[in-house]
């Protein structure tokens, strides 16, 4: 019952001051399709490039020179490198300075302050990168000009990769760094081995002299026997041969690596490319001018609502005095 009379007592309220609730809804109203019109507002269009992230196990030598079934998609870890760097520091820098970016939201870098600031700020608000619910990453870009907008979106897209995979050969630059250095120290336990065998094979034949530094042992070698010098000359042979091997091996694993950095393979999947939109998708006029009309609405009545109530108790005190 109280829920009625409340809702009679509003219609009433309405009523009573429908012209000026009428005049200020004509005047929110029109408004709001002024301030909404185009040449007022810029439209935005917007550009959305979906991909997935490339597994980083498909450029190593295992997957290129092993047979064995390689994951082509990368896990939940690959997908949040490429997030960080969608949304790093770095790419929106270069994305500002390629793109002119101060003078398409008008931000004047000498008298501005804090220019940097702004202008990212500006691009964060017309810039999104996150993951979708089917674990693909999306790229939107809005701006004034639909043209731009699908330029910019490829561009990030493409700049995403180009670091990804700076990142990844990185990596694989340290690997072989590690494996050229196995290779020097594997070729100078060869060469000492080589110079070994050599002077031994000199002691056998009754040579003079061999080696410094076995020359600085001679007493001692000179006292060995033919038979211990066999024995010696087998091992470092055998030795020898283990180190070739295993040379042979690094060096091969060093070459593997070096044809994979050699190797331009992206590191993402393009599942969809940006193009440029054909409508605009923000602002939506409809919604602002409904906005305007319910909030010119709202507040008319609560003012009216307030005058009425200021009136009561001005009355009242009155009939009291």
């Amino acid at each position: 019952m109280d829920h009625t009379l409340n809702l009679l007592e509003l219609i009433r309220l309405i009523l009573r001051w429908k012209k000026p609730i009428l005049i200020l809804c004509a005047l929110a109203t029109i408004t709001a399709v002024i301030v909404s019109d185009p040449h007022i507002i810029k439209p935005k269009f917007k550009s959305t490039s979906v991909f997935f992230a490339a597994s980083p196990n498909m450029t190593s030598s295992q997957t290129l020179f092993v047979d064995n079934n390689a994951e082509y998609f990368g896990s939940s870890d690959d997908i949040d490198r490429l997030l960080s760097i969608a949304n790093s520091a770095p790419l929106k820098s270069y994305i500002v300075q390629k793109y002119k970016l101060f003078d398409v939201y008008k931000i004047d870098s000498a008298n501005t302050e804090y220019p940097n600031y702004k202008v990212m700020k500006e691009l964060e608000e017309n810039y999104t990168a996150f993951r979708n619910d089917k674990g693909a990453v999306e790229i939107t870009v809005f701006d004034t000009d639909k043209e731009r907008a699908a330029i910019m979106c490829n561009e990030i897209v493409a700049k995403v990769d180009e670091m990804n995979n700076n990142i990844i050969l990185e990596n694989k630059r340290r690997i072989l760094a590690i494996y050229n250095t196995k290779i020097n120290e594997k070729q100078e336990q060869i060469k000492v081995l080589n110079d070994s065998i050599v002077s031994v094979k000199m002691m056998l034949q009754g040579a003079p002299s061999g080696p410094a530094s076995l020359r600085n042992s001679g007493s001692e070698n000179s006292s060995r026997t033919p038979e211990l010098l066999d024995q010696q000359l087998k091992l470092l042979e055998d030795q020898k041969k283990a180190g070739l091997k295993e040379l042979n091996n690094t060096i091969g694993l060093a070459e593997q690596y070096r044809s994979t950095i050699n190797t331009n393979i992206p590191t993402v999947f393009i599942l969809e490319k940006a193009y440029a939109a054909e409508k605009k998708s923000k602002p939506i006029r409809w919604i602002i001018v409904l906005g305007s009309l319910l909030a010119a609405l709202s507040g008319s009545i609560i003012m009216a609502w307030c005058i009425e109530k200021f009136r009561a108790i001005k009355q009242k005190l009155n009939n009291e005095q």
